[in-house]
């Protein structure tokens, strides 16, 4: 815990750490993100005609999030199992 702040995520140098939060009760959370990208108007439009060189440029993004959003439930169990913890 910083002193100067009574913060618990940060120790004596304000560096961030990890906290044991084990003994606290389950909670529900849901997190939301979102983003910004600008694009000149010639990519903006092979974007949205998907005629970009790399392909359906939307698609492989919407798999992307699809992706890392699975892999922070698996990462999530993971830390669960190695902590003998259930869901």
């Amino acid at each position: 815990m910083d002193p100067r702040t009574g913060l618990t995520h940060f120790d004596e140098e304000g560096q961030a750490i990890m906290v044991d939060v084990s003994g606290k009760q389950e909670t529900s959370r849901t997190a939301i993100a979102t983003g910004r990208i600008k694009v000149n108007q010639a990519v903006y439009d092979a974007i949205e005609q998907g005629t970009a060189k790399k392909g359906d440029v939307l698609g492989v993004a919407r798999v992307a999030g699809i992706m890392a959003a699975t892999h922070c439930q698996m990462q999530r169990r993971f830390h669960d199992a190695a902590h003998g913890m259930r869901r």
